[in-house]
């Protein structure tokens, strides 16, 4: 007499995916059955950390060749990302950084051609340029930041106190920041409440997830791709056939700036410059090898 015992196991972030992992098994599904059952679950009860535009290793076994494969399939950072992006100048995790949703964007052109790639905040200045003048002890411009009490300021330091003392006025200044406002609205709307990942409530204490909202359009799909890319084409090159205004360079493309830089002009500040050499000691790349210097 044969019997057949057969044991199940299954693990996942959610208990509510485990067991859509364990019902495929027991239907008679295999492993690739469970895990994509696993995904698929974790998509909805956990949209904030899984689904689209996400990763993970798979450690697959193939009994009939006698063979283990692992596949790394993890997410690609972009090329601009650093191990230190949501770290303040102390070492510690800036929620602030890491949940203010920024808007991004990344345009196809002709091949050949640089794509149009966009990445902007909500609000009427980068965090990290307040961050460099607090590192500095240097003021920030009016129109950049208000106290508590809706009073303009001009101390970076503000805004980094805890509890904090001071806030980012929103795209668009005192004056014209309901555009900001309204476009961060939307951040919100996708990035926070759509993925479940949380919506932002001015408490860093609360520890709210980091939300991230995708939409990715294939051209051939909707009007065509030889179509989009001409207009594309001919748009850019009506941009840059514009007059410059007096004393302007004319119209700069996004990234335009950053590419043309030459390498010693990037304004960095001593504490940030600090963590960059540390980081590159800890790499065993001698910081006097790079021609950027702190500002």
């Amino acid at each position: 007499v044969c019997v057949c015992v057969c044991v199940h196991a299954v693990a996942s972030a959610h208990p509510v995916a485990t067991e859509a992992g364990l019902e495929a098994l027991r239907a008679g599904g295999n492993a690739f059955d469970a895990a994509v059952a696993v995904s698929a679950a974790l998509g909805a009860v956990e949209p904030n950390a899984s689904g689209i535009g996400g990763g993970g290793f798979f450690l697959l076994h193939d009994r009939a060749a006698g063979r283990t494969v692992m596949l790394d399939a993890r997410e690609r950072a972009p090329f601009a990302a650093r191990r230190d992006l949501y770290l303040d100048g102390q070492g510690e995790v800036d929620r602030d950084r890491a949940l203010n949703g920024p808007l991004a964007a990344g345009i196809p052109r002709a091949p050949g051609a640089p794509p149009l790639v966009i990445d902007i905040s909500t609000s009427v200045v980068a965090l990290g340029k307040v961050r460099m003048a607090a590192n500095r002890g240097a003021a920030v411009p009016e129109g950049w930041l208000i106290d508590r009490a809706g009073r303009p300021t001009v101390d970076p330091a503000a805004l980094f106190a805890t509890p904090r003392e001071a806030a980012l006025l929103p795209l668009g200044g005192a004056a014209d920041g309901h555009k900001g406002f309204l476009l961060s609205l939307i951040v919100e709307a996708f990035a926070g409440a759509l993925t479940g990942a949380g919506m932002s409530a001015g408490d860093e204490a609360e520890g709210r997830g980091n939300g991230l909202f995708v939409l990715a359009a294939d051209p051939a799909a909707l009007g065509g791709r030889g179509g989009f890319v001409a207009a594309m084409e001919a748009f850019v090159d009506g941009l840059r056939a514009l007059p410059p205004a007096a004393g302007g360079a004319g119209v700069r493309l996004p990234g335009a700036r950053l590419a043309d830089a030459p390498a010693d002009d990037v304004p960095i500040d001593g504490p940030t410059w600090a963590r960059i050499a540390a980081i590159l000691e800890d790499l065993s790349l001698p910081a006097s090898a790079y021609p950027v210097a702190p500002a």
